[in-house]
């Protein structure tokens, strides 16, 4: 029975998830720094925070922005719909 429970819980979260993150933004969000993976940007968040670091990875749903990196990376993780805004210097201008 738990089990039942379990899963009825999980699956009212996910519908809460899409529809609080189910904007059209966030689809040009993920393109435009998908193709900036392995550049630094500042990301500016809902909550006044900023990061600038490098992308590390991203997803339709989280970037990941390498914090240090190696011999012992670190990672910062955002989900797409907590950005506000993030600015990309183009390094050729």
């Amino acid at each position: 029975m738990s089990s039942k429970k379990e899963e009825k819980y999980k699956d009212k979260n996910k519908d809460k998830k899409n529809k609080e993150c189910n904007c059209c933004c966030i689809e040009g969000i993920f393109e435009e720094l998908k193709m900036r993976i392995g550049h630094v940007v500042t990301v500016y968040t809902k909550h006044n925070q900023n990061f600038s670091r490098r992308i590390h990875k991203v997803n339709s749903d989280i970037l990941v922005l390498e914090d240090v990196p190696s011999p012992f990376p670190t990672y910062i993780v955002i989900p797409l719909c907590e950005i506000s805004i993030f600015v990309y210097e183009d390094p050729s201008l």
